[in-house]
């Protein structure tokens, strides 16, 4: 897979690790530019098995995602994020920011 980072990692409380990738694609000929990225949401088991992915619609937006995810008690995902008009709080159970 074309992992560039990883952005974030935790666990819940049911043990699921939950790891934020930032995947992007480059071309195959110099300057090797970025001809599309994304973030995927990727939940592993105790033995580091893939339950399942989410692919994150956020990556490329006016806000600002650099900032703290956290694991809701439920396993559900948030990230903080700025915005020109100040913070927003973003589900990652697929809605829109």
């Amino acid at each position: 897979a074309p992992i560039e980072r990883i952005v974030w990692l935790d666990a819940d409380a049911a043990g699921r690790v939950h790891a934020v990738l930032h995947e992007v694609d480059r071309s195959t000929v110099s300057p090797f530019r970025v001809s599309s990225e994304r973030y995927v949401l990727v939940v592993l088991d105790e033995e580091l098995r893939e339950l399942g992915r989410t692919l994150g619609p956020w990556v490329l937006t006016e806000l600002d995602q650099r900032v703290e995810f956290r694991v809701g008690p439920d396993g559900r995902l948030w990230q903080m994020a700025f915005a020109d008009d100040g913070v927003r709080l973003l589900d990652w159970g697929r809605r829109a920011p």
